[in-house]
């Protein structure tokens, strides 16, 4: 998978304005009859969350989610620290970033010390699972 850096000279925007919506689906959690519902409400939560300033790092974002969902750690702390670089101020960046470093560290020592130190796997692009 090839993934964009983030563009060069260029700021990211903020994030959208999701309060509103988030208000909104958060009272509907609140009184949701039973645990389905809310976590029916919760997916729409996850939804806004999950929309990124621009498409330079919605492109991240999603680079970063789906390595991550393959347990490639290291490279998906990769693409997470261009997001966050790149989008200082996007909450769900730093959110999946630190999600990403506590997967990192639970298993085998060889991959703490690879995900704690930053070191790299041979393979050029970082798709191969540490």
């Amino acid at each position: 998978m090839m993934v964009l850096a983030a563009p060069a000279f260029a700021e990211c925007p903020a994030a959208p304005d999701i309060a509103g919506r988030e208000d909104g689906l958060f009272a509907q959690m609140s009184s949701a009859e039973n645990e389905l519902a809310a976590r029916e409400v919760s997916d729409g939560l996850w939804e806004l969350w999950v929309m990124a300033p621009d498409e330079a790092a919605q492109e991240m974002l999603d680079e970063g989610m789906a390595r991550r969902e393959g347990y490639n750690f290291v490279g998906a702390i990769d693409v997470l620290d261009r997001l966050v670089e790149y989008c200082p101020d996007y909450a769900e960046g730093w959110n999946q970033r630190a999600f990403v470093a506590g997967r990192c560290r639970i298993g085998h020592v060889d991959r703490v010390q690879r995900c704690s130190s930053g070191i790299k796997d041979d393979d050029a692009d970082g798709d191969r699972t540490v």
